[in-house]
């Protein structure tokens, strides 16, 4: 299930986030693949949470955290096909639990309108902000959200 969906500047196709599985799809909206969907990006890094365009036309990933280095395999990669445990476990974990459970490192990648990766920005210490859920820029200033910390975080 997408959590976020951006718009090619061409509008031509959209770049949608999963984020419980860890995947990049594109939807095209035009021209001979209008109406069909592919992988742009599978078995990630990390679990994207929202996607937007950039300034100068790329798209801005926000991950909101790493696969788990220290367990293999990763955690949310065991229950994804399972439905119902994850909707359990949602349900009875605390969120405050996932702070203490989940690695803290800040993540940001940058795609191109091929879905190539052409850049990142990372704070493996977290000095910053982790659990990246969104990225967007404004006049050239990149701002990111996050969803553990209240506030918005400039590099």
């Amino acid at each position: 299930m997408p959590n976020g969906i951006a718009l090619s500047p061409d509008e031509h196709f959209l770049l949608l986030a999963e984020t419980s599985i860890g995947r990049i799809l594109r939807f095209w909206l035009k021209g001979p693949k209008a109406g069909t969907k592919e992988v742009v990006m599978d078995n990630m890094i990390g679990y994207p949470d929202n996607i937007r365009r950039s300034d100068h036309g790329t798209f801005l990933v926000g991950i909101t955290t790493p696969r788990f280095r220290k367990i293999t395999p990763p955690f949310l990669d065991m229950i994804a096909p399972y439905p119902a445990v994850k909707r359990f476990l949602a349900k009875v974990i605390p969120l405050s639990w996932y702070r203490v459970l989940l690695p803290r490192y800040a993540l940001v990648l940058e795609l191109g309108s091929d879905g190539r990766l052409v850049g990142s920005l990372q704070d493996p210490e977290a000095r910053l902000t982790w659990a990246i859920s969104d990225v967007f820029q404004h006049r050239g200033r990149t701002y990111l959200g996050s969803t553990d910390l209240p506030l918005l975080a400039r590099p």
